[in-house]
């Protein structure tokens, strides 16, 4: 009797681990951004947990510098203060608690570590921290803020600082900040901070761009005098954009900027519950599709049992959407198979085609003892982009404990029968 009531409760808790899984798509989040944002399915991953499978928001960290976005320098009498915020899944349990503030003035690294308070973590530095760690003035030095959380690439950003002193007066760029990038035709903020030298009155601001012939129609380099503007370039590459201003006696001071302008192609990804199907079944794979400065107009795929892949199924967005949520169902094949994959791709309103995603389905009869030659894992999600080999994840600890704790049943069972 022992035996038995120790057999169902292991079974039965196996049963529960696989059972979330069934419906864990159900409990997924939506795939629709937050107004104004763009969802982008690289910002997303999946963990494995007692409760089942979620899908949880990488985290997101932003910094800034005295309140502003990139770049600041102080005087003698005046402070720096970098203020990270981070936005970070309400699910996790356990999360950092921690921000590391990196800089490097002279060849030297110079790290802080830093608690979190409500999502946000402080770092200060004064003048004399600075010109004793041997900074120059009018220089650009750079601040780094990381954070990371278990198993997930850690997440940065960065601003621009420095000090003030000498004669001449100085000139930063506070927009855009530093890492930013725009698409081609898409304009970009552009905003200059001044500073006085040793000689008080007006100071004169001229613009320099490089390649204007590359300048988008309906925008030009910004006019003199302008402290902001917007300006676009109709090609990806990378652009310099120069400001200089001069006083009453001629000192000048200037600050360069590159804007990045890429090309923006929209982004595609798939995934299936669970990793394995029994042959001859019907599987459904879950799409996801974002466009980071546009809309997802049109999905595209193909399935195939021999890699031949023709893109004959289409689905229209209406209304076109900076992200989107699909379903499609394809019909595996009636044997146990590594073959039968599905390629998708996104189109968007640019007309610009998504990187191809291929993902490939496992067939497994699972009603046979001996399935095949080659371990079968528990059922779990198939994340993975096509190598050659299959794409499957591997198994997580809370289905094998419960595996472990059949097989441990079962060897006390047979520890009882030696010994009474």
């Amino acid at each position: 009797m022992k035996k038995k009531l120790c057999l169902i409760l292991s079974l039965a808790l196996l049963a529960l681990q696989v059972l979330p899984v069934a419906s864990a798509f159900a409990a997924l989040p939506p795939y629709e951004p937050a107004e104004g944002d763009h969802f982008d399915p690289k910002d997303y991953y999946l963990n494995y947990e007692s409760q089942g499978i979620n899908l949880l928001q990488r985290p997101i960290i932003t910094l800034s510098v005295n309140n502003e976005k990139s770049n600041d320098r102080i005087a003698s009498d005046q402070t720096l203060t970098f203020t990270a915020t981070v936005r970070r899944d309400s699910r996790i349990q356990t999360p950092p608690s921690t921000v590391t503030f990196s800089y490097e003035i002279n060849e030297t690294l110079y790290e802080n570590t830093v608690s979190l308070v409500n999502g946000v973590a402080t770092y200060t530095l004064s003048y004399n921290d600075l010109t004793s760690a041997g900074a120059v003035p009018n220089t650009n030095y750079t601040m780094t803020a990381t954070y990371g959380e278990d198993g997930i690439t850690e997440v940065t950003d960065q601003v621009r600082f420095g000090i003030l002193g000498g004669t001449n007066p100085a000139v930063i760029f506070t927009e855009p900040g530093a890492g930013d990038t725009v698409s081609p035709n898409d304009a970009v903020a552009l905003k200059i901070k001044t500073f006085q030298g040793a000689t008080p009155g007006s100071l004169t601001i001229r613009w320099t761009c490089e390649r204007t012939n590359q300048i988008s129609s309906g925008y030009t380099c910004p006019a003199d005098g302008a402290e902001q503007a917007s300006l676009a370039y109709r090609a990806a590459g990378t652009y310099n954009l120069t400001v200089t201003i001069t006083d009453t006696e001629g000192h000048t001071g200037t600050d360069t900027i590159a804007i990045q302008v890429v090309d923006d192609p929209p982004y595609v990804s798939a995934f299936t519950i669970p990793d394995e199907f029994e042959p001859g079944t019907t599987a459904t794979a879950y799409v996801v599709a974002s466009d980071k400065f546009g809309t997802i107009n049109r999905l595209e795929w193909g399935c195939s049992d021999d890699g031949n892949i023709v893109f004959d199924q289409t689905f229209d967005v209406d209304p076109p959407a900076a992200s989107i949520r699909h379903e499609i169902t394809t019909q595996l094949p009636n044997v146990e198979s590594d073959t039968h994959h599905c390629m998708f791709r996104a189109i968007d309103d640019d007309n610009q085609v998504s990187a191809s995603y291929d993902l490939v389905f496992r067939t497994r009869n699972h009603s046979q003892s001996v399935v095949s030659d080659e371990p079968v894992t528990p059922t779990e999600p198939n994340t993975g982009v096509f190598t050659g080999k299959s794409a499957s994840a591997t198994a997580t600890d809370v289905t094998l404990a419960s595996l472990g704790a059949l097989a441990l049943c079962s060897l006390f069972a047979v520890m009882a029968k030696r010994r009474f």
